[in-house]
Parts: structure tokens; C-alpha cells; sequence
């Protein structure tokens, strides 16, 4: 027997004249829509989505076209998300403004830094401090990108349509969360075209980021709006000191659901730091990563800039050395991805023979990865490299980064 709202939809139905009323001639029919009725709305939800997905996968798709260019290389695509890490005060944010710039500009230009945006596409930003003072340092930097972008405002109404900008500081960081996906909702339905959401720094936007079941939140909330609407998140977030990981369990994962991860940092040389600035592309999820960018903070522009070209190559050369974690990085993604463990002089001699460097270079690559805690991204996964004794012998083995 149907229960009254089964028999409230059958009657509506039949009121309405409707052409599925044909359908229910069939009892099978009849029966599965009884069913779909009466289950639980997540499970109603997996049927929608298959149903989507069986559409989707014998039609023809189109391949996203990216978003954010920096020359000609491509680094951000629609419905993604891109982190900036670093360690304090190595100027973060001010890669995150000079995007947001391009973003909302009014004129063709190329900001400092070399990013262009797609001109197939209209954009929406939304920036959300979280640590900046409302008197003067948050003011300043949105002065700082209404420049770059070409726009001058006289008053608040003469601010760009396409805009916005909030601060989290004086909302209580246990209701931030809510109060933020509120706001992005409200915000969503009023939007045409594509939203970029900014969250400087993305760790102040939960209770806390170390607790899994606060920044789960967080990330199910970029996955559900990545996922129904146009939108594309940027996240900035701290380093851990004297480690390359980003900060608490939120870091892990959102360095695993990130497309586009850049690490901002002062460069070394003979041990101390210089005022060179290294944008390196830690991941690259749609392209091949990029060749790290290299800027310094201008104080006639209050902003970094890139160096000149003709300055580049002593830059280069000390980061080849630097990036020799990266080529061992690189190794090492490629050999964990079928094996969990390898034995210690297995690895040592596969990293001397792969990258043509002596046993003891070999080693402390190795041995740097470790230190560093330097993220190995596998399957849209992130680990860390730990050596350990196992019953034949020593062994590096990857764990998930926590």
C-alpha cells in the first residue's frame, strides 16, 4: 500500500496531466518511484548522481580551460583549489592580492608578478582576512589591489561591483565556520559568473585546524561548492616553523584536494637568508609544474615585483642547488607509488643511480626529505618520508601527513 506522500504525488500528478502519468502504466515504474520516495534524502541524492554521471559519461565532454595564467603557463583551473603556504612574514598575501588584482581588473594589464586571467570568463572575488587590522593594514591591502587592478574609487559606491571583502577577526572563531559558509551562500546566489574565494589565512576559519572533524567541515564545504556552481577557492596558510608542511590537520588535507599548491620563500645562501623571494610550484595537478618565480619586495610600489630577466640567471643557479629536493621529490613519488616501504640501501642506490650522485648525496637527500617533512604528493595523496627498523633491516617507509 503507498503511504500518503507517495499517494499525494500520484495525485498530483494525475491533476496536473502529466506526461510521466503514461509511465505508471508500467508497475515496475510505479514500484521504483514508491521506493525513490520513501529513502532517505542522501539516498535519493546517490541516485541523482549516478543519474548524472551515466548522462555525462556517453556524451561528449569539454576539457576546462584554465583560469589564471602566469606567462603562458597555465596554474589555475574552474572549480579548484589553489594553496599558498610559507612560513610568516615571507609575504604570502601579497601573492594572494596581486591574483585578486587580476582577477577583478578593469583594463588588460599584467601584474608584478606576471599573472594574467582567462578574458573568456567574468569574475567574482570574494577576500576573507582573518588576520589583518581593520584600522589600517586590511584597508591598505584592498587599497593595494583596487591599484593594481586599475580602479579608483572616490567613495564606497564607486567600489567594483565584482568585490568583495569581509574580515573574520571579530567573529568568535567557534562560529567563524558558519558564519562564513552563510555569507559564501548568500553571496553564491546573487553572483553570475565565476566565484574566487580568497581565505587569508584559511586556518583562522575553523575552531580548530587541528581537529579533523572541524576542518573536514571546511573542506566538504569547497568540495560542495566547487561541485554545484562555478566557483574556485585560493587558500593561504602558514608552514609549520622549520618545516615545508602546512600547518594542522587542515594543511594535510587541503594540500590533498588541492589542483595548485605554490610555496612562497625567502631564498639561502652561504646559510642566510637574501631578500630574494622563490614562488616554487610544490604541485601541478592539470599541467607540468612550472619553473619557479623569483621576486623582491619593491618599496617604491609597496608590493613585490618580479626581477628582471636579465638578473635572473645567479637566481637560478642557486635555486638549481636548492632544488635538488625537489628532483628527489620527484623520485621518490614515482617509487612509492606501488611499494609502501623500501629497504634502506635499496632506496639510497635507486635515488644514487636515478639522479647520477654519489651514496653519501644520496643519503642526505633522503635524510632532508625527512628533516623537512617535505610533502610527497601520490594518488592526490600527501605523505612524508620516515626511516624505521624493520624485521630484514632498516627501511624508509611513507606515512600520511598529520
Amino acid at each position: 500500500m503507498m503511504n500518503h506522500s507517495t499517494s499525494q504525488v500520484f495525485s498530483d500528478l494525475q491533476h496536473e496531466n502529466t506526461p510521466v502519468i503514461a509511465s505508471f502504466q508500467d508497475s515496475a515504474n510505479l514500484n521504483q518511484l514508491c521506493r525513490e520516495i520513501q529513502m532517505p534524502a542522501n539516498v535519493r541524492q546517490l541516485f541523482e548522481t549516478q543519474r548524472q554521471l551515466r548522462e555525462k559519461v556517453v556524451s561528449k565532454l569539454t576539457a576546462p580551460q584554465p583560469i589564471l595564467f602566469q606567462g603562458d603557463q597555465a596554474i589555475l583551473f574552474p572549480n579548484t583549489i589553489m594553496v599558498v603556504q610559507g612560513q610568516s612574514g615571507v609575504h604570502k598575501s601579497r601573492v594572494a592580492e596581486h591574483i585578486c588584482s587580476t582577477f577583478i581588473s578593469q583594463r588588460p594589464q599584467v601584474s608584478h608578478l606576471g599573472f594574467q586571467c582567462s578574458k573568456e570568463e567574468s569574475f567574482h572575488v570574494i577576500l576573507a582576512d582573518t588576520e589583518r587590522n581593520l584600522d589600517y593594514q586590511l584597508p591598505h591591502a584592498i587599497q593595494q589591489i583596487l591599484h593594481f587592478a586599475g580602479i579608483q574609487a572616490a567613495n564606497p559606491e564607486s567600489l567594483p561591483s565584482n568585490f568583495d571583502f569581509i574580515s573574520l577577526l571579530e567573529i568568535p572563531r567557534d562560529e567563524r565556520f558558519a558564519s562564513l559558509e552563510q555569507y559564501i551562500t548568500e553571496k553564491r546566489a546573487t553572483i553570475s559568473g565565476h566565484l574566487l574565494v580568497v581565505l587569508d589565512v584559511v586556518t583562522d576559519c575553523v575552531k580548530d585546524f587541528n581537529r579533523p572533524e572541524h576542518s573536514l567541515e571546511l573542506i566538504d564545504l569547497m568540495n560542495r561548492m566547487i561541485n554545484k556552481s562555478k566557483c574556485s577557492f585560493i587558500c593561504v596558510i602558514h608552514e609549520n616553523p622549520g618545516s615545508e608542511k602546512a600547518r594542522g590537520h587542515l594543511g594535510t588535507e587541503i594540500m590533498n584536494k588541492a589542483s595548485t599548491v605554490l610555496q612562497v620563500g625567502f631564498m639561502k645562501q652561504d646559510n642566510k637568508l637574501t631578500d630574494v623571494i622563490e614562488i616554487k610550484f610544490l604541485k601541478c595537478r592539470s599541467t607540468k609544474r612550472p619553473d619557479s618565480l623569483f621576486a623582491r619586495y619593491k618599496d617604491e610600489i609597496k608590493t613585490i615585483a618580479l626581477i628582471p630577466e636579465d638578473e635572473l640567471a645567479d637566481y637560478r643557479q642557486l635555486s638549481a642547488k636548492v632544488s635538488a629536493i625537489d628532483e628527489t621529490v620527484s623520485v621518490l613519488e614515482e617509487c612509492f607509488t606501488e611499494r609502501q616501504t623500501i629497504p634502506y640501501q635499496e632506496l639510497i642506490q635507486h635515488v644514487e643511480s636515478t639522479l647520477c650522485v654519489r651514496k653519501d648525496a644520496a643519503r642526505k637527500r633522503l635524510e632532508d626529505v625527512c628533516r623537512k617533512e617535505r610533502p610527497i604528493c601520490i594518488q592526490h595523496l600527501t605523505y612524508k618520508l620516515v626511516k624505521k627498523k624493520t624485521e630484514t633491516g632498516p627501511a624508509y617507509t611513507i606515512i600520511p601527513l598529520t
